[in-house]
């Protein structure tokens, strides 16, 4: 996808984008010749949003033509988080955050100086109460581990 193709999918996001990031198989590595491409990141509403309580939670879009297809090797899916809510899924351990704050910068898309802020700060996220990532790992190793 090129940057004008990106810039044309997030356009309708209802903030300011500081944060882009490959995500899934892109972000893991283990992406293959069929695999599609996943965009996770952050915004930051607008004032009037934040002072009317009415700010975003998330906002989707995708590349597929019809919404119950099965993507392909050519889809596009992004997923942009308020910043607000960026925060609270970083202090509940939610793996999708933990995945953000750690990526690796040659996956960064965009990388505004308030993300570089967030992540300077990575330490304020972790904590022993993140029970969400713990759970997470034992169900994944309960599904994939030997029987």
């Amino acid at each position: 996808m090129t940057s004008a193709e990106l810039c044309e999918q997030v356009k309708d996001c209802p903030g300011r984008i500081i944060f882009l990031v490959k995500f899934g198989s892109h972000l893991y590595g283990t992406n293959g010749p069929n695999s599609d491409l996943d965009i996770k990141g952050v915004a930051i509403p607008s004032a009037n949003a934040i002072l009317s309580q009415s700010a975003f939670k998330s906002y989707h879009c995708d590349t597929k033509k019809y919404s119950n297809s099965k993507n392909t090797k050519d889809d596009v899916d992004i997923e942009i988080f308020s910043v607000h809510e960026f925060f609270k899924l970083a202090l509940e351990g939610q793996t999708v955050a933990l995945d953000m704050l750690f990526a690796n910068k040659e996956n960064y898309i965009l990388a505004s100086d308030e993300w570089t802020n967030i992540v300077s700060n990575t330490q304020s996220f972790l904590h022993s109460g993140v029970s969400s990532f713990a759970s997470y790992c034992k169900h994944q190793a309960n599904k994939y581990g030997i029987k």
